[in-house]
């Protein structure tokens, strides 16, 4: 939210008329940097129990009744924020979901099968360029990759 006393510094004029964003509006330079900032130091300071990825947060309970309470404490800190959430995107009460290219589960943590064949089947790097795309798919699963440092092509 836009302090209500800013709200008019964020005008544009249109053919269709003036505008204000009470909100932060998209394509801003730091509006990711920000948004993220608002939600850990905002919306969710001091809650151990999830994470947030700009506008995606991850709730982890042992069981369904502490599920249920967190989830309560989520919507009324989004709702004393003035910030909504869209039911269509949300998943609720899931022991395992894909996230950034990782599967989160009960189990833990680990690279999607996917992913991990897409690094496999890269060619064998040629150009500098190449080698640079290669080892930057690869540092994604660094954490999970035995002797990582030792391999040798």
């Amino acid at each position: 939210m836009v302090n209500p006393n800013d709200v008019e510094k964020t005008a544009i004029i249109t053919p269709f008329g003036l505008f204000e964003f009470p909100r932060m509006c998209f394509g801003l330079r730091n509006g990711a940097q920000t948004f993220q900032r608002f939600m850990n130091h905002t919306v969710f300071e001091g809650l151990d129990f999830l994470y947030t990825y700009i506008d995606d947060v991850i709730i982890a309970s042992t069981d369904m009744t502490s599920h249920r309470e967190h989830l309560n404490i989520v919507f009324e800190r989004l709702n004393k924020c003035g910030s909504t959430i869209n039911l269509n995107k949300c998943l609720f009460g899931q022991s395992k979901i894909d996230f950034l290219g990782f599967e989160v589960s009960t189990e833990g943590i680990h690279p999607l099968k996917d992913k991990v064949d897409a690094i496999c089947a890269f060619p064998k790097p040629v150009t500098v360029e190449e080698l640079r795309r290669f080892l930057g798919m690869v540092n994604v699963y660094r954490l999970h990759l035995p002797n990582a440092v030792e391999y040798q092509m």
